[in-house]
């Protein structure tokens, strides 16, 4: 019996320690727009390709989704766009994107040029806020590319 408590108390000592939970701070579309390159609303469509990563600032892997684009707040968006995004859940603050998804979308240039603009978790979540719609705190679109 004397060895049960050691070898519970070993155990919990070994047992992985828990996950870190997403450390989004909240933030309102408002907020976040003057701070990106291009606001966007799209549809994901087709299969996330990876991001070929050649330097050591790119610290997540990252896929690149296609959006067809709807409408445009700010910056060079075409019809369709690409944007890199974290693969690892800690990255993404578990927020997956799936082909279909409608999505308002703030990116700003990734961090080796000629590649995809980059989002992530936090920014998906603020530009999408539940219960509020963000393409009317944006206001009118500076572009529309028919569907």
């Amino acid at each position: 019996m004397r060895w049960i408590v050691p070898f519970v108390l070993a155990l919990l000592m070994a047992a992985p320690a828990a996950a870190q939970g997403c450390s989004c701070q909240p933030q309102s579309v408002a907020e976040l727009a003057p701070h990106l390159a291009v606001i966007f609303e799209g549809t994901v469509v087709g299969r996330p390709t990876q991001v070929p990563v050649t330097s050591a600032a790119a610290v997540n892997a990252r896929n690149a989704y296609r959006f067809m684009v709807r409408r445009v707040w700010k910056g060079d968006v075409g019809p369709v766009f690409s944007v890199a995004y974290p693969v690892r859940d800690w990255a993404n603050c578990g927020v997956e994107l799936g082909e279909g998804q409608t999505l308002v979308v703030g990116a700003n240039p990734y961090r080796e040029p000629g590649l995809p603009m980059e989002s992530d978790g936090c920014l998906i979540i603020n530009m999408n806020p539940p219960g509020v719609d963000p393409v009317r705190s944006l206001g009118p679109p500076r572009l529309e590319h028919p569907q």
